[in-house]
């Protein structure tokens, strides 16, 4: 930016922080459900896309069936795989940000490192960092869409700096490293390892040691390509993609009954059969150390790319243990074996939150040191944060399902957050705030709830800190119906507007012509059942006499206001 952004000189009212599937979506929905424009994006990277931008490792794909794994609005009815690769994704996003004119509304290669609100004016104030130089944009309403899988989380291992050669993180693939003939040490066995490794080790020159602490559960990946004929009728029969991707959002959403702890003879059922499927695949002299101890789903699930059949190649080793320490080009695991590696790479998880962006709410409150006081990041559905008015947190804390796509999540976040935004645009309110009781009962309740479920069984990234007893932090315990129902409408109650009373008067009107309506329907249709029961019945007149009281109650409430 050439000079500072203000909302009186720009009219500037929405900032969206991060121009990835999250900011997409907002932006989608801001222009679509509102025909609203006024708003600015700011993203860090040079282009869009997000996760999808940044993870390029070899083999990366989603492990999501991906006509569930799109957005809502814009079905693609030409996906070429079941589990769509990385290019494929990243393509599809940069289509939706074209179609919809997002590219002239984004500020590239611009960090905001600063959100502060001004309470006497009722704004958001961001600090920008772009070409060098700090500048600032005001606006009313912020999205935080960062996103939750963008900062590279590395291990904390003693001497990790003493590492000679190259080294980096899945999500920062270093394209110019040569791996032929060289020795590459893996550490860490999740989604991304699961991926990347059966890529790299194609070629028999590289040797692959996989550095692990605890093995994961694995399913079978049920990956096809969409014949033409399947392509061809998605697109021209009409509702079928839409059909299909139904099917697949209430298929995928029954994998959340494994993770109620009470269902243990479902998961116990589920687990003998990847049990099954790991010693039919990987060789015997790993069944052992792969077999996990703790209940499917406590980590994220791994859909089998290839790991296992990897596993059984002459240039890949597996090492159980962990990384206790680096010396020069040595991994020393928790045991005291020592292992020469030429390259290093960390698949190594993300961290949840961006510590990079200070967040300072009403009365000088920290975000983050809000979040250290309640013992890990907490929000009103994952969107909404007591002391931080008109700023929600797009795929925020405990709103990610862990089994189903995360962008129907994000949409129903952003759906929920557009109804608290209309009466601003609308000028009949300055702000909204969610309520801190009902905030901290709602995450109270969450958490009795995420009690019964697995993912408090053992450590992950799921939870907050290093410990078994940090509060789960990211995923959001039920099932994607129940998600759909506390997000669909915002109960008004919950929040405290700032100069509302305009909307609140017409709230209670529209409340109040509901509880007629509802009245009006009940006289009526009973009155109806039983005038016919006693054999006759003029339903002009019963229309006519409804619409007089409609009329007249709302003639009476325009003289109330």
């Amino acid at each position: 930016m050439s000079s500072n952004i203000s909302i009186q000189k720009t009219e500037i009212r929405v900032i969206i922080v991060g121009a990835g599937l999250g900011g997409i979506s907002a932006a989608i929905a801001l222009k679509g459900k509102l025909g609203f424009t006024n708003f600015q994006i700011f993203e860090k990277a040079s282009e869009v896309g997000g996760t999808w931008r940044d993870n390029n490792y070899p083999g990366c794909a989603c492990d999501v069936p991906v006509h569930w794994y799109s957005h809502s609005k814009e079905l693609k009815p030409d996906w070429s795989t079941y589990y769509a690769e990385q290019p494929e994704i990243y393509e599809y996003w940069k289509f939706l940000a074209k179609k919809y004119g997002l590219y002239s509304k984004i500020q590239f290669n611009s960090n905001v490192c600063a959100l502060i609100w001004n309470e006497e004016r009722q704004y958001w104030k961001a600090e920008v960092e772009h070409d060098g130089r700090k500048d600032s944009a005001i606006a009313e309403i912020v999205f935080l869409a960062s996103g939750g899988l963008v900062l590279p989380g590395y291990a904390s291992i003693k001497g990790i700096d003493s590492f000679e050669g190259p080294k980096f993180h899945s999500a920062r693939w270093d394209y110019n490293v040569d791996l032929r003939g060289k020795t590459v040490g893996v550490i860490g066995n999740g989604c991304s390892s699961a991926q990347f490794i059966p890529k790299i080790s194609e070629d028999p020159s590289v040797h692959v040691i996989n550095f692990c602490r605890t093995p994961s559960w694995i399913v079978p990946r049920t990956q096809f390509s969409y014949p033409t004929i399947v392509k061809l009728a998605f697109r021209w029969i009409p509702f079928l993609a839409r059909a299909h991707r139904n099917f697949l959002a209430c298929f995928t959403d029954l994998a959340f009954f494994i993770w109620v702890k009470r269902n243990v003879r479902l998961r116990n059922f589920a687990q003998k059969l990847l049990i099954r499927y790991m010693k039919k695949t990987a060789p015997k002299e790993y069944h052992d150390v792969l077999t996990p101890n703790y209940p499917m789903g406590c980590k994220r699930i791994i859909r089998d790319p290839g790991y296992y059949e990897a596993l059984n190649r002459p240039n890949v080793e597996l090492v159980f243990g962990g990384v206790e320490e680096i010396v020069q080009d040595e991994i020393i695991t928790g045991k005291g074996e020592k292992y020469k590696c030429d390259v290093l790479i960390f698949g190594t998880g993300f961290l949840f939150i961006n510590p990079d962006v200070r967040i300072t709410g009403r009365g000088g409150q920290d975000l983050y040191e809000y979040f250290d006081s309640r013992g890990g990041p907490e929000a009103y559905i994952g969107t909404a944060v007591p002391g931080f008015p008109n700023i929600f947190t797009i795929l925020g804390p405990n709103i990610a399902s862990g089994h189903v796509s995360a962008i129907f999540s994000e949409e129903q976040q952003i759906l929920y957050a557009l109804q608290l935004c209309k009466p601003i645009f609308e000028g009949k309110a300055k702000s909204f705030e969610v309520r801190r009781d009902v905030s901290e009962n709602y995450n109270v309740d969450l958490q009795r709830r995420l009690d019964e479920t697995v993912w408090t069984s053992c450590h992950s990234y799921y939870r907050n800190g290093s410990s078994n007893s940090g509060k789960v932090v990211a995923t959001f315990p039920g099932s994607l119906l129940r998600q759909w129902y506390i997000t669909r409408k915002v109960n008004w109650d919950a929040f405290v507007g700032v100069e509302a009373e305009s909307w609140e008067k017409e709230r209670k009107k529209q409340k109040f012509l509901r509880t007629v309506r509802s009245v009006l329907f009940t006289f009526t249709f009973t009155g109806i059942a039983l005038y016919l029961w006693k054999g006759g019945l003029d339903l002009e007149k019963v229309s006519a006499a409804f619409n007089l009281v409609l009329n007249a109650v709302k003639e009476r409430l325009k003289l109330g206001a």
